[in-house]
Order: C-alpha cells, then sequence, then structure tokens
C-alpha cells in the first residue's frame, strides 16, 4: 500500500502528525528491510557486479 494512501487513511482517522509520522517510518523501515533481502534485489546487486566483467570480456573477443 502506497504511503500516500495510509497517510490518508491515518488523517481520516484522526491520528496527529507525530504518530503518522511514526507509523509511516516503522512501515518504510519495514519495506525497505523486505527490499533488502529480497533475492531479486540480491541478483540485481549480482549483475551490477559483474557488468565491469562482462563488459571487459567483451573487449578481450
Amino acid at each position: 500500500m502506497k504511503k500516500d494512501i495510509i497517510n490518508a487513511e491515518m488523517i481520516e482517522q484522526g491520528l496527529p502528525q507525530n504518530k503518522r509520522l511514526k507509523r509511516l517510518n516503522k512501515i518504510a523501515k519495514k519495506q525497505f528491510d523486505i527490499l533488502q533481502y529480497s533475492s531479486s534485489i540480491k541478483k540485481i546487486k549480482n549483475l551490477d557486479n559483474n557488468i565491469p566483467k562482462l563488459i571487459d570480456n567483451n573487449k578481450k573477443q
């Protein structure tokens, strides 16, 4: 769920800004952790690390 939608829901519930901010930060941290340890993200990082090697190998051919 997008933060905008979550924030709008919390505003409708009458939560003060400081509580909304704390909750949104907690949600963002959880999302970051999920992405950080995602196998897809690990694959992208491996690709990034291998690009210079691939370029170098292509130059040698």
